[in-house]
């Protein structure tokens, strides 16, 4: 375990090149893969339960995007990490809005978009 917060800076895939990965039957639609197809970055065991955040082009707030899920290995080559989709869950946007109002320094409202799916890369 790391002494200090890690990052790692990944792509959003298709879900078209996520299922060729790792197969159909594994992704569900409230599901989608980030990573490098090339391996090298992921995120790992002790990630799970983590943010995947991508900043907003306008505002330039982080927006959460995913939750880090499950992983077949840790960077490793042609298998790209899976997180749960926010935006599949209606009460979390509904959720994490009133935790911003409640606290303003957490953002106070939700970004331009909530609610759309990230462009893949």
């Amino acid at each position: 375990m790391a002494d200090v917060v890690m990052e790692a800076r990944v792509p959003l895939l298709s879900q078209e090149t996520c299922r060729g990965a790792l197969g159909k039957d594994l992704l569900t639609n409230t599901m989608f893969c980030a990573g490098y197809l090339s391996g090298g970055i992921d995120s790992c065991q002790g990630d799970s339960g983590g943010p995947l955040a991508c900043q907003d082009p306008s505002s330039h707030r982080f927006v959460l995007y995913g939750i880090t899920s499950w992983g077949d290995g840790c960077g490793e080559q042609g298998k790209p990490g899976v997180y749960t989709r926010v935006t599949a869950f209606p009460w979390f946007s509904c959720c994490t809005h009133r935790a911003a109002l409640l606290h303003p320094d957490l953002g106070g409202s939700p970004a331009p978009g909530w609610g759309l799916h990230p462009k893949p890369v």
